[in-house]
C-alpha cells in the first residue's frame, strides 16, 4: 500500500528558490566565463610596430590598461639610446645610413590583471635606416627656376638638378675639388630631387655630394660625383678635367679624366690629346653609357 503526500506551500517555495538559485549560479558561471574569455581576447597586452617617414618607427600598444614599459635598441650588438614620444621611436644620437637596428619594445599589463597574462609582452623587429643613392652622373646646369623642388638658396644664376633613389632631407655638397667649401642644407619637404647652385660664369665642373633621408642620420663621405655642363646655346664642346687646371694629381700615375659635353669624336674629330715629351701614358675611350640632352653624349679619358 502506498501513501502519497501533497507538498506544503512552504516546500514548494523552497523548491522554487532552489531552482532559481541553480539557474542564477549557472548564469553567473556563464558571465564569469564570458568575462574571462573577453579579458583573454581583449585584455592581453600586445605590441605592434609600423614604419615611419621621420622616425625609426611607430609603436602601438593594445590591451586593457596596457602601456609601453621600455624599448631596447641595439646596433651591431651595442645598445643605442631611444626616446619615445606618442609611440614614435627616435634615436638620441645620430645613426649611420643603411644601418641595421634591432628593436625590442616591451608592453606591460595593469597590476590587477597581470597575474593572468604574465609580467610583460615583448616583440622584436629589425629596422634598416634608409640609404638614398644618387642616380645622376651627368647633368646640364639650367637657368634657375624659383619654384623647383628642393632649391638651395643662393645668388647663383644656374642650378644643377640631381636625383636620388629615395627622398633626402639633408644634403652635403662641394662644388669643385677637395679644398672647396662644403655646404650642408636641409631639403624641406624631403624630396628625391635636389637642386644645387653652381657659378654662373663657369661652363662646367664637378660636384661631390652625399645625402641622408633622416635628420638623425650621419652624413656619409661625399663619394658621389656629378659632372655638369652649362646649357649654353651654340657653344662648342665643353670639357671638364679631373684634376682641374692648376691642380696636382694625387700620384704620378693617377689618371687624368676629361669629360666632354658631346661625344669625343664630335669634340675632337680624329685628333686626340697628346702628352708632353717624356711623359708616358695611354689615351682610352670608354663606351658611352649616359645621356645628356640636348647634345649627344660621350666621354673620353686620358690616363697619364
Amino acid at each position: 500500500m502506498s501513501v502519497s503526500r501533497t507538498p506544503t506551500v512552504g516546500e514548494e517555495h523552497m523548491a522554487t528558490w532552489a531552482r532559481r538559485l541553480l539557474i542564477g549560479l549557472g548564469g553567473l558561471v556563464v558571465v564569469v566565463g564570458l568575462t574571462a574569455a573577453g579579458l583573454l581576447m581583449l585584455g592581453r597586452p600586445r605590441v605592434s610596430f609600423s614604419p615611419s617617414e621621420s622616425a625609426l618607427g611607430d609603436v602601438q600598444v593594445s590591451g586593457v590598461g596596457a602601456h609601453l614599459r621600455n624599448v631596447r635598441a641595439t646596433l651591431d650588438g651595442k645598445s643605442i639610446g631611444i626616446s619615445t614620444v606618442d609611440g614614435r621611436l627616435m634615436p638620441t644620437s645620430n645613426l649611420p645610413a643603411g644601418a641595421t637596428v634591432d628593436i625590442d619594445p616591451t608592453a606591460i599589463a595593469p597590476s590587477w590583471i597581470r597575474w593572468l597574462f604574465g609580467p610583460t609582452t615583448t616583440t622584436s623587429v629589425v629596422v634598416h635606416t634608409p640609404r638614398p643613392r644618387l642616380t645622376t652622373r651627368f647633368a646640364v646646369a639650367r637657368t634657375r627656376t624659383p619654384t623647383s623642388s628642393g632649391v638651395v638658396s643662393s645668388v647663383s644664376q644656374r642650378d644643377v638638378r640631381v636625383d636620388f633613389t629615395s627622398p633626402v632631407s639633408v644634403l652635403a655638397y662641394r662644388e669643385g675639388g677637395s679644398g672647396a667649401a662644403t655646404h650642408v642644407v636641409h631639403v624641406d619637404p624631403a624630396s628625391r630631387v635636389a637642386v644645387i647652385p653652381v657659378p654662373s660664369g663657369v661652363l662646367g665642373g664637378t660636384i661631390a655630394l652625399s645625402g641622408v633621408a633622416r635628420s638623425w642620420e650621419s652624413l656619409p663621405p661625399m663619394n658621389h660625383t656629378v659632372t655638369w655642363f652649362a646649357d649654353v646655346a651654340g657653344s662648342s664642346a665643353i670639357v671638364v678635367a679631373d684634376p682641374g687646371p692648376g691642380a696636382t694629381a694625387p700620384t704620378s700615375t693617377s689618371p687624368i679624366t676629361l669629360t666632354f659635353s658631346t661625344t669625343v669624336t664630335q669634340a675632337l674629330g680624329t685628333s686626340r690629346p697628346t702628352l708632353p715629351a717624356g711623359v708616358e701614358g695611354t689615351w682610352t675611350e670608354p663606351t658611352p653609357s649616359w645621356s645628356l640632352p640636348p647634345r649627344a653624349s660621350g666621354t673620353g679619358r686620358g690616363h697619364r
